[in-house]
């Protein structure tokens, strides 16, 4: 948000107009101030939302929960491996979110742990 409108001169400050606009140049400038530091506090108040909501980096062995690709990373296993073993309806490591695919690490674990093959 700019507010550079809040440091320019005000060239008319107590001067006649002609027009009968004296006193809406006084109540401009009695105002000025008082909107300056809410527009300044508006813009404080964005900056701390957009820190707040910026999106945190959680380390993947952090995670509960592994897109294809993560997992594929973790596990040294081939992606299209993975869709395959996930692609059983009786499938208990994976967690579908409508159409996105998300595999549950520890239960992913425990499979690989217990198979002999894959």
């Amino acid at each position: 948000m700019n507010t550079n409108i809040c440091r320019l001169p005000m060239s008319n400050r107590g001067k006649k107009s002609g027009w009968g606009l004296e006193s809406s140049y006084r109540d401009f400038n009695e105002y000025l101030p008082k909107l300056c530091q809410l527009l300044e506090s508006n813009e404080q108040i964005m900056q701390k939302i957009f820190e707040n909501t910026e999106k945190k980096a959680i380390p993947l062995w952090e995670k509960k929960l592994l897109t294809l690709e993560e997992a594929s990373v973790v596990f040294g296993i081939g992606i299209n491996k993975l869709r395959s073993l996930s692609d059983d309806s009786n499938c208990t490591f994976v967690l579908w979110n409508q159409s996105r695919r998300l595999i549950k690490r520890e239960q992913l674990e425990e499979y690989l742990g217990k198979a002999y093959s894959i």
